[in-house]
């Protein structure tokens, strides 16, 4: 994922949660956060550096990289492998 298509799946989520309580069916905003998630680590983002990322929701999203991508220091299993 080049510099310009980040910035547009950046423009396309915020489009999607701002307008998600309109749509009827739609997956809620934790779900779709996740799944944001999910595919910038899949393309090797594992922070959110750019300007347009500074809202609530990508404070959330960037929280979920946070969570997959640092091992906690007192979980024992993780810690011994």
């Amino acid at each position: 994922m080049n510099d310009h298509e980040f910035r547009l799946f950046c423009s396309e989520l915020e489009r999607y949660t701002t307008r998600r309580n309109a749509d009827a069916g739609a997956p809620d905003a934790e779900t779709y956060i996740v799944c944001a998630a999910d595919q910038l680590a899949a393309e090797g983002i594992d922070h959110l550096p750019y300007p347009e990322c500074a809202s609530a929701t990508w404070a959330r999203i960037d929280a979920v990289l946070d969570e997959n991508t640092i091992v906690p220091a007192h979980d024992p299993e993780l810690v011994d492998a």
